[in-house]
């Protein structure tokens, strides 16, 4: 269920959070924009533990994309050209940010932004954690439906999250470039039925 709030944007973690009468939602922040949208693009192609075989820890899911079981995570490899959709949209999202593994200790993955019509946005900051390099793009007017994530190089794509602002009374989203987690209040974002147990 947190998947599917998480993909689905600020209504559907409200929906979620006036299930569990959750009186906070913890996400991410970075830049005064807060994440509503956290999707694992290689979630579809997952299979149930019973059914992990050698055939489906690696597997061709798309031309130049590939589904790899790394068994305690998951990504998507993708080829240099080849592309995968964003996942979501919306006038609202202000940023879009991916989350890329490397593929080897000397590999150096790179994504570009490419909304529909063939504009190519760049990556506004990249940074690196580690194992771990999360790239965002700023999409100041909104994403539009169709968007999708070219590889550059060859890249192992983890997570895709989608950034807005939040006008909420008792929220401060990060000013800092480095994305961390934000306590926010359900009465401040969702209306005052959302509130419940902390």
């Amino acid at each position: 269920r947190e998947q599917q709030a998480l993909s689905g944007g600020l209504a559907a973690l409200c929906g979620l959070a006036r299930s569990d009468q959750a009186g906070v939602l913890v996400l991410r922040g970075a830049n005064g924009l807060i994440a509503v949208r956290d999707i694992r693009p290689s979630a579809r192609w997952r299979v149930a533990p019973q059914d992990r075989s050698l055939r489906t820890l690696r597997r061709r899911v798309a031309p130049g994309v590939f589904y790899r079981d790394l068994n305690d995570t998951e990504d998507l490899s993708v080829s240099p050209g080849a592309s995968i959709p964003v996942g979501f949209s919306g006038p609202e999202i202000r940023a879009v940010e991916v989350q890329l593994g490397r593929l080897s200790a000397r590999n150096n993955p790179r994504v570009e932004l490419q909304l529909p019509g063939g504009t190519t946005m760049l990556s506004a900051r990249t940074q690196r954690d580690g194992a771990s390099i999360s790239t965002r793009f700023p999409t100041p007017h909104g994403l539009p439906p169709g968007a999708r994530i070219v590889a550059r190089r060859p890249s192992a794509i983890t997570r895709v999250m989608g950034y807005q602002t939040l006008r909420a009374a008792h929220t401060v989203a990060p000013n800092g470039t480095t994305a961390r987690p934000v306590v926010v209040a359900t009465a401040d974002v969702c209306g005052r039925r959302s509130t419940g147990k902390q």
